[in-house]
């Protein structure tokens, strides 16, 4: 496989519903999923330019991360369910880095268990910072290695103990670690956080053999020990990842450019996955069966990032935002629920996973 080189423009440029079962790909069906995903979405906040990323807390405060105005991080306040709140306690210097105090570009979050801390990863300035939700102070997160004599000591720099312009990460089911992707070097790392200090962390590589060529964003399912679902940008594909294995769950044609990955936590037999530049702007996959189950075909949709669902199935998409379409975030006005009926929609990889094995 020839692995395209990702340039300094390359990184540049990636800083800056009731769900339409289709059945077959003719242009009558598509024409009625794109109506009828036009009639079933709102924006809820339409003012972020850039490819925003989203994530809820337990009391489904709306948290968004954007790069440049209005600010690097929002937080919508479902309380009011009106407005979007400008979260103001985030000192703006969480957000520069380096001696010349150079923008940084924050990309996904995670919260820890208890929802405390907020774990926002910066792509521009390969860092992590850890947000105190009760004071909004903050530090960047520490990463160490466990040295021959048990203790923590920098970690050597190389590939599989850095960050390399990272953009997605997730905690596992557990809450002990995180998984994040490095675009510029091309897979995950796993970082386990000090259960006795949030803002430490050992670093270390994660399953190193997938052929990664662009790993945009990770999300994780309920199993014990995690598979982790990871949108793969140039291959098109999703990858699904363990720590000694993995598959190609997803690819073309049914998957083009991919960038969000997400399961609904109240139905876990899908995941979600948003496609750039492409007609079908969402499907859902089961991931028993592979067979494409949803599909949203909707020109409001210009490269779709983030998906999510609240705790009454509604659907949220972040969206980037060019000439008539919509930048921010998108929300179906019904509530997704599972399917009734079969889907007959079969998946490109007719059901057989290929699975690779670490020796």
């Amino acid at each position: 496989m020839n692995i395209p080189k990702v340039s300094e423009q390359r990184v540049s440029d990636i800083v800056r519903s009731s769900v339409c079962n289709c059945e077959n790909e003719n242009s009558k069906i598509e024409k009625s999923c794109n109506n009828v995903a036009r009639s079933l979405f709102e924006p809820i906040i339409n003012n972020i330019p850039y490819l925003p990323v989203i994530i809820f807390d337990n009391n489904e405060n709306l948290y968004i991360t954007s790069d440049g105005v209005p600010n690097k991080l929002l937080k919508y306040n479902s309380l009011l369910n009106s407005q979007y709140n400008l979260e103001n306690g985030v000192s703006d210097s969480a957000w520069v880095f380096g001696p010349k105090n150079r923008p940084t570009t924050p990309v996904a979050m995670a919260f820890d268990i208890n929802f405390l801390y907020l774990y926002v990863v910066n792509f521009s300035s390969s860092t992590i910072t850890v947000i105190n939700t009760n004071d909004y102070s903050y530090k960047n997160l520490e990463l160490f290695v466990i040295n021959s004599r048990g203790k923590n000591s920098p970690p050597p720099k190389k590939k599989g103990y850095r960050l390399s312009i990272p953009n997605g990460m997730t905690f596992d089911s557990e809450k002990k670690y995180l998984i994040v992707t490095n675009i510029l070097d091309r897979n995950l790392v796993k970082i386990v956080i000090n259960p006795k200090n949030p803002y430490m962390g050992i670093i270390s590589p994660f399953n190193p053999d997938v052929p990664f060529t662009e790993p945009i964003l990770v999300t994780n399912d309920n199993e014990i020990p995690n598979n982790f679902y990871v949108s793969d940008l140039f291959s098109s594909r999703v990858y699904k990842v363990s720590s000694n294995e993995y598959s190609i769950f997803a690819q073309s044609p049914d998957v083009y450019r991919p960038r969000g990955v997400s399961f609904n936590p109240n139905d876990d037999s899908k995941l979600w996955i948003t496609n750039s530049n492409s007609d079908v702007a969402i499907i859902s996959i089961d991931v028993k069966t592979l067979e494409v189950k949803n599909k949203i075909n909707s020109r409001l949709f210009n490269n779709p990032r983030c998906i999510l669902f609240d705790k009454n199935n509604y659907m949220y998409v972040s969206n980037f935002g060019s000439k008539n379409k919509i930048g921010g975030v998108l929300k179906s006005k019904s509530a997704i629920v599972k399917n009734k009926k079969k889907d007959t929609t079969k998946y490109s990889l007719k059901n057989t996973p290929i699975i690779f094995k670490n020796i």
